[in-house]
């Protein structure tokens, strides 16, 4: 039998990664599958980057016919493990063997709306990396490089002056006190003053998400976030245009 249990007996930890037993039928018809693979093509422009992407409706066009082609399919289905979501992408052969990976989800407020982004995000981002999917300009590393590159190393950098503890938000940006709590943290410092830097910008909870995604390198909420990789976003955006 091929398949075991992807949460173990406890269902209270999850593996991340999980194959059948057996690949090689598998293996080799993903062989096939990436020798013929496109690049998906560039459909959509992001307003803040000033470039353009690959949409989950892109990738889903690069692969689909062909992994039909190869006895393949991509199952993409949502779950939640002691409070946390999840998505799990498993590439299944009509053999019955399999590859499944589980990407926790970077949900900013628990409502569905939130939930329904990371979802989308992480189908994008998962299943191209299963399947080695790039798009025709893939320039995200590009992006990423020159992100880090023009900004000056911490010790380089001159003082940020300290925000005042009463000091009134931004008018589009979210009441400071209330997100990060009366007690200011050389973290949350950091967050206020990225978060007065977001509503100048006009910059979104998605759009945050995004921007995350493409310096940092990963998916994470802002609480989890250094004050370095603060500083790092902080440059970035500087950079973006009303």
């Amino acid at each position: 039998m091929n398949e075991a249990p992807i949460e173990n007996e406890s269902h209270n930890q999850l593996d991340v990664f999980h194959t059948s037993k057996e690949l090689n039928l598998l293996f080799e018809a993903l062989c096939k599958f990436q020798g013929e693979l496109k690049p998906a093509r560039l459909d959509k422009k992001n307003p803040h980057f000033k470039n353009e992407y690959a949409s989950l409706e892109s990738c889903a066009e690069a692969y689909r016919e062909l992994m039909g082609k190869y006895g393949l399919l991509m199952l993409q289905p949502p779950f939640t493990l002691n409070g946390d979501h999840y998505l799990r992408t498993i590439i299944g052969h009509i053999s019955g063997q399999f590859i499944s990976s589980s990407l926790k989800l970077s949900v900013d407020k628990g409502n569905m709306q939130s939930i329904g982004s990371a979802i989308t995000y992480a189908r994008r981002y998962a299943g191209s990396s299963l399947i080695n999917l790039v798009d025709s300009e893939d320039d995200d590393g590009e992006i990423n490089r020159k992100a880090i590159d023009d900004c000056p190393p911490p010790a380089a950098r001159p003082p940020r002056p300290t925000p005042i503890k009463n000091h009134a938000p931004a008018a589009e940006g979210p009441d400071i006190d209330e997100a990060l709590g009366k007690k200011l943290t050389p973290q949350k410092i950091k967050l206020h003053e990225l978060m007065n830097l977001m509503g100048e910008k006009r910059i979104s909870a998605d759009d945050i998400r995004e921007i995350i995604i493409q310096v940092i390198g990963e998916p994470r909420l802002s609480t989890e976030l250094s004050t370095v990789e603060i500083d790092r976003l902080i440059d970035y955006i500087k950079k973006f245009k009303k």
